[in-house]
């Protein structure tokens, strides 16, 4: 769940940095700027990670059940086994993630580039 802390604010700064970098022809002072690019990004930021979120939350408590396991009738080397084959089971959407295709999607749901310099 660390890992997936450290997407979280990686995919929002990016794409709220960006956002606000851009400006989208927004007039008036600067915070009202900054406020609407953030509640832009924000939503950006729902939609791209909000199936993810859930999921977690899911695979969590599943996983926090496989430390519960009742483990009558298994010998430690068993159960380490088949604990060994379930988490990467569960995980592998943590580990395997491809989080620049994730902040590519936000970006592009803004209509911003993913080179920091052209916005």
């Amino acid at each position: 769940a660390a890992g997936a802390v450290v997407h979280v604010a990686r995919v929002r700064a990016l794409v709220a940095q960006r956002d606000a970098r851009a400006g989208h022809g927004h007039q008036g002072a600067e915070a009202e700027l900054a406020a609407v690019a953030c509640v832009r990004a924000l939503k950006v930021y729902d939609e791209v990670r909000r199936e993810r979120t859930r999921w977690l939350v899911g695979a969590t408590r599943e996983a926090v059940d496989l430390f519960e396991w009742d483990r009558t009738g298994m010998t430690e080397d068993e159960y380490w086994e088949r604990f060994s084959r379930v988490i990467p089971a569960h995980f592998h959407r943590i580990w395997d993630y491809d989080l620049e295709a994730m902040v590519a999607d936000g970006l592009g749901k803004l209509g911003l580039s993913q080179d920091p310099q052209a916005n």
